[in-house]
């Protein structure tokens, strides 16, 4: 009636469609605090839909409800701070009759200060405001949007819009609480003389990329840029050259010339440029380029565009434990259990990505990985895949304490870590034992909780208030230090005069949430809980009069935070190179006294009372090899504890022997070879070199390897070898020298010169330009290391440019061998 009254001004009303109660209205419109017949000041209370609303005490912006609807919004929003029984109530009875986006003024509204430019070029794809702060400001063209932006602190905001094509005018609109609207018509025109503006790209990369149109990284692709002429006359000799700031793009090709360009004419230069992305370009990059056009009278106009990337993004998902097979089933990891780790890894990018390495590492000492890294073949684009490591549980480990997990991926310029804090066991009081003597229980208030076999929630006990009557307490509460950061959950059920006599659950002196009422039975509540001392307090609060259903509660497994506990964990054991001098050690410790750090070397660190002190290894530490490092403490009773991590220090690797094997070849006769280098103590890979790159290619990386030769090489070639441990790669060998003869044909590097392979090494999908005249019954072949035929073509004679899509085939080296009438030719082509 209010709203719709005749003569009447009312332009919205919000209000309750049932009753409402003292408390909550006071919350909704203060904010949550102690109730309190004078005023409260600002700083007691939380925010409520006034604070919201005027917001004249500093409150962020985020904060601020400005429109009617966001008013109602922060009144129940402070309610629901509160943990009232009536929260969800007050969401459902209280309503607003009006627009819900409409902003009210709190008196006669100002006239806002703007500043713009009063005209606008064609070609023009931005334009800057200063408005008053937090404005909405809106630019619209022919009555259809364009472009919104919400000016800063400072009030001001940048609008970005497609370039205007054609003259007139666009209309700004600017809103801003407690300010008049402003309205402006801001004029469009087209400048004299020639007028070149970009208008659009598109992406090419059939040839040196994946094909997909779109710019991926460790991608080359073309960049297809259309030029328009919107000035009154032609622009002649028009060049245009691309830039850009980002290093995650490198440009190849950066200068195009266009020629004239007519009077409203638009040219593109098919493929006129040409970028190569970086191996690691994040997913969804916006790359900017600035297009700089010039033109015979020296006309410069300015342009700009953008490009996004698609790459790869890791997500490491949450942890899940599997002990069906080998433990109690119970979906999470005990004392003396052996389980497996499940850990979801999703490519949440728009790129798939390959040969992913996923390491997980044990950074406690309780948990033990049993099994070895894992390897994944790849991750499409918004797909995942699942690692799986086998763990065994220490029997001491502490009920309800956690183990620090850290899981790493990684493939090429992309990696992702996480820390997982499994937990082992739970604190559980469940009432079990009958009595309360399983935890620190304290009781308080008016009458003590006692234990009760009616209707538990599980097994065979619960807890229940204890009787009491109007104006009085029935209390329960433990108090611990909280190890880490963790939950506590607990059952509960109520039967009480609903709204009046609650049970209430506190964390120290915070209400986290009250209940009334009969007919819910039991319910499940959680609630966050830091690290640190807290108090758990359990309220059954009756008011002066009045009792309703059974006039008590009950409460029944609970799932407590973790206690404090004694844990000590000096590191994972490792190797390391004794030329780095040093090493950064990070323990970890809880529930301690005091702590030190002590060698079996003769090392030093440079604090020993640190849990990541830099340990210096001396001479006698890497002449030995080892050394173990331990991290001891007296806990707060007095009890001492320590754990030791073993450093292994390798030094650099000296080079490999002299390769032996055939030191003559003849191809007439065989393609392949194999030599060998004596085993090299320490050694984790061996880096096989063969010289010239075109006598042919190796394959392993033990201490031997397999050379397949190049059918059209002949002469002398070399091959050394190197190894690689933790210190990097050693020196390579001495050479041992091949006689390489019985070649069918002559090699002729300036024919060879005239095939080309772009790009090379590729994903499978690449282009073979061919420079001679192709013969007749000429073919051309792609063979793998082991000789076996992947691809066969026979070419006509106007087949000089070859377009290979094989993405389907294996990683690896090929030879790419083109028989062109009596000659033939060799490339080694690497798809990965």
């Amino acid at each position: 009636e209010v709203v719709r009254a005749e003569n009447k001004g009312a332009i919205g009303y919000i209000g309750g469609s049932n009753s409402t109660y003292w408390d909550e209205d006071y919350y909704f419109g203060v904010g949550y605090g102690t109730i309190s017949e004078d005023p409260p000041p600002y700083e007691e209370t939380g925010l409520g839909n006034y604070d919201r609303a005027f917001h004249d005490h500093g409150e962020a912006f985020d904060e601020w409800c400005t429109t009617m609807d966001q008013v109602l919004y922060a009144g129940n929003l402070a309610v629901s701070e509160s943990g009232s029984g009536q929260q969800t109530y007050y969401w459902d009875i209280y309503n607003l009759m009006g627009d819900p986006s409409l902003m009210i003024y709190f008196g006669v509204p100002d006239e806002m200060e703007v500043e713009h430019t009063a005209v606008l070029m064609v070609g023009a794809t931005e334009f800057e405001v200063s408005a008053e702060p937090y404005a909405y400001i809106a630019l619209n063209d022919d009555g259809e949007n364009i472009a919104v932006a919400l000016a800063d602190q400072n009030g001001d905001a940048t609008l970005e819009f497609d370039a205007l094509s054609t003259p007139g005018t666009v209309e700004l609109v600017i809103t801003a609480q407690n300010f008049q609207p402003y309205f402006e018509d801001v004029l469009v025109i087209v400048p004299e003389g020639a007028y070149c503006l970009y208008t659009q790209h598109e992406i090419n990369d059939d040839s040196l990329g994946n094909g997909n149109n779109q710019a991926d990284y460790d991608e080359m692709v073309f960049l297809s840029v259309s030029i328009k002429n919107l000035g009154t006359e032609p622009a002649n000799e028009v060049t245009a050259v691309m830039t850009t700031s980002d290093s995650h793009v490198e440009i190849l090709d950066g200068t195009e010339s266009y020629g004239t360009i007519g009077v409203d004419e638009t040219v593109t230069q098919e493929n006129g440029f040409l970028i190569h992305l970086t191996e690691d370009i994040p997913d969804q990059l916006e790359i900017v380029f600035d297009l700089e056009m010039t033109d015979a009278n020296d006309s410069i106009w300015t342009g700009q565009f953008k490009v996004m990337a698609n790459a790869p993004a890791f997500m490491l998902k949450d942890i899940t434990i599997d002990d069906v097979e080998s433990g109690n089933g119970n979906g999470r990891l005990d004392p003396g259990e052996t389980a497996t780790m499940i850990i979801e890894t999703e490519n949440t990018g728009h790129a798939p990505i390959t040969d992913v390495l996923a390491v997980i590492q044990a950074y406690n000492p309780f948990i033990t990985v049993l099994s070895g890294d894992t390897v994944f073949a790849g991750i499409n684009a918004q797909n995942s895949v699942y690692a799986r490591y086998d763990v065994s549980v220490d029997e001491s480990a502490p009920e309800g304490v956690f183990g620090e997990m850290r899981y790493h991926v990684t493939s090429g310029g992309y990696s992702a870590a996480r820390s997982y804090y499994a937990k082992i066991g739970l604190l559980l009081e469940d009432w079990e034992t009958g009595n309360f003597d399983k935890f620190n229980w304290h009781f308080d208030g008016d009458a003590d909780w006692r234990i009760n076999i009616e209707s538990p929630f599980e097994g065979i006990c619960d807890a229940k208030s204890g009787t009491i009557g109007d104006n009085q307490t029935s209390e329960i509460y433990i108090t611990y230090e909280v190890m880490a950061d963790d939950t506590i959950s607990f059952y509960k059920k109520v039967s009480s005069e609903a709204s009046y006599d609650f049970l209430e659950f506190y964390i120290d002196n915070t209400k986290k949430g009250s209940w009334s009422g009969t007919g819910a039975g039991w319910t499940l509540e959680k609630y966050t809980v830091t690290s640190g001392e807290h108090t758990f307090r359990w309220v059954y609060a009756k008011d002066y009069s009045a009792t309703g259903g059974s006039d008590c509660a009950w409460i029944d497994y609970i799932m407590l935070p973790t206690m404090m506990a004694t844990t000590v964990f000096s590191g994972v054991d490792q190797t390391v190179c004794s030329e780095t001098g040093s090493l950064q050690c990070e323990g970890s410790a809880t529930n301690y006294e005091t702590l030190y750090w002590a060698t079996s070397g003769t090392g030093t660190f440079d604090d020993i009372n640190s849990l990541t002190p830099v340990y210096t290894m001396s001479l006698d530490d890497v002449e030995s090899g080892q050394v173990l490092l331990s991290l001891n403490l007296v806990d707060v009773d007095g009890y001492p504890a320590s754990d030791t991590m073993a450093i292994s220090i390798v030094t650099p690797l000296d080079p490999p022997m002299l390769p032996s094997g055939p030191e003559s070849v003849d191809l007439n006769e065989i393609t392949e070879s194999e030599y060998t280098t004596e085993e090299v103590e320490g050694a984790h890979s061996y880096m096989w070199l063969l010289m010239p790159d075109e006598a042919g290619i190796t394959s392993g990386t033990s201490n031997t390897v397999q050379v397949y030769w190049n059918m059209e090489f002949e002469g002398e070639a070399v091959l050394s070898v190197a190894v690689e441990n933790e210190c990097g790669e050693s020196d390579y060998s001495e050479e041992l020298v091949i006689d390489v003869t019985g070649t069918v044909g002559i090699y002729n590097q300036e024919a060879d010169d005239l095939i080309q392979i772009i790009p090379n090494p590729n994903k499978g999908r690449f282009q073979l330009i061919i420079g001679s005249d192709i013969q007749p019954n000429s073919s051309v072949c792609l063979v793998n290391l082991q000789g076996q035929l992947v691809y066969e073509k026979q070419l006509q004679t106007t087949d000089n440019v070859l377009n290979f899509h094989l993405e389907g085939i294996n990683n690896g080296m090929y030879y790419l061998i083109l028989n062109n009438g009596e000659k033939r030719q060799v490339k080694k082509v690497l798809i990965n």
